[in-house]
């Protein structure tokens, strides 16, 4: 899997009501193949990998880890 970019990072700053929910919520990657994405690889290691999304502006597909 070739990575092209990072798309965005998801952090969440405050909030009052979850205390626990601060900090890193998502890494999102651009990729140039998303049909070789090693879904298996992260999940054998206890990464959960959420399902795959297309960019609507783009079209490429997303990896968020």
């Amino acid at each position: 899997m070739k990575v092209e970019k990072i798309h965005h990072v998801a952090l969440i700053c405050s909030d009052f009501r979850y205390p626990e929910a601060r900090g890193l919520r998502h890494l999102a990657f651009e990729v140039e193949d998303i049909d070789q994405a090693p879904i298996e690889d992260f999940e054998k290691e206890n990464s959960p990998v959420e399902p795959i999304p297309v960019d609507e502006l783009t079209g490429k597909g997303m990896l968020f880890l």
